[in-house]
């Protein structure tokens, strides 16, 4: 009985790290909410200027701006980051 019991604190102390480290294993870069949408690629719907415009980002219709100069219907956009309610974009090709 010795023994036995001698092998199950061995194998418990083997195993025992190996075990933790997948179970709580934190996972890396989760984003979520607003920060989950920094760097998403969208299409823009309307034109989008410093002053109105709407992408697609993900399945939904965002309001947007650029920064500078204006994106066309149909063109590639990358988000800059989210302003209340208004995603900041810019040219998908320029990033």
């Amino acid at each position: 009985m010795d023994w036995f019991l001698n092998y199950r604190c061995h194998y418990l102390g083997f195993l025992r790290p190996i075990v933790r480290k997948y179970l709580f294993k934190k996972s890396g870069d989760t984003r979520t909410g607003f920060s989950a949408l920094i760097g998403e690629e969208a299409i823009v719907l309307t034109e989008v200027s410093p002053t109105t415009g709407t992408i697609n980002l993900g399945k939904e219709t965002w309001t947007a701006r650029t920064q500078e100069g204006s994106l066309p219907v149909g063109a590639g956009a990358k988000v800059v980051r989210i302003d209340g309610a208004v995603a900041i974009v810019t040219n998908a090709k320029e990033i």
